[in-house]
């Protein structure tokens, strides 16, 4: 079942690891929702609301028409919102061991799994040029509806630590393994830190790995 994680030093303990944390995190917003459970029904929903309101969840939760009122901020919040979502297919395939990817790469002979890792790929690049100009909005131009507060900052580096740890530690994993199926970007980086000792490349997946976790 972890045929796909042979690499990672002691894959096994990424399992409790991970849904130790999301228990916790479960139990933390339990306790958070008990308020809802104070709150009064309001009045029901009409029928002729609901496609009003699924329409609503389309626009402002999905396409987040709202960004775009600031058309460059606009676009790179919303490819940050794309990496939040399209990256989860690799994480999802980590903290259950595998079974994504041996779903997916059972018919067309793996073809489809190889296209969502070259997906992952692409958007984990323009997450990370997204970060860069987020950062400069912050840092260099500072609109004036921007606060330079530590929230703020400290949430784009949290990003950009998930976010890179694991673009480099599959850029490390192709260099130390071979290539990664999809991984055309990574694969790329890897060519010129093969010339690096055997060692140095696995030692670096192998701390990437685990910090991405």
């Amino acid at each position: 079942m972890f045929e796909t994680f042979e690499h990672v030093p002691a894959y096994p303990l990424a399992l409790p690891v991970f849904w130790g944390a999301f228990a916790l995190f479960l139990f933390v917003i339990v306790r958070r929702l008990r308020v809802f459970t104070a709150v009064h029904e309001g009045t029901p929903v009409a029928s002729s609301e609901v496609g009003i309101r699924a329409w609503g969840v389309i626009r402002y939760a999905i396409l987040q028409n709202k960004m775009f009122r600031w058309t460059r901020a606009g676009v790179v919040h919303y490819v940050i919102f794309l990496g939040s979502t399209i990256l989860l297919i690799g994480n999802i395939n980590i903290v259950t061991g595998g079974i994504p990817q041996a779903i997916v790469s059972w018919p067309l002979d793996g073809i489809l799994w190889t296209l969502a890792v070259a997906l992952q790929n692409i958007i984990a690049v323009g997450v990370l040029f997204s970060l860069v100009y987020l950062y400069a909005r912050r840092l260099i131009s500072r609109p004036s509806r921007l606060t330079l507060d530590r929230t703020g900052l400290a949430v784009l580096t949290m990003i950009a630590l998930v976010v890179s740890t694991e673009f480099f530690a599959m850029a490390f994993e192709a260099a130390a393994y071979g290539d990664v199926p999809g991984a055309f970007v990574t694969n790329a980086l890897a060519i010129p830190l093969g010339s690096l000792p055997l060692s140095v490349n696995e030692t670096a997946f192998a701390v990437l790995w685990w910090a991405h976790i």
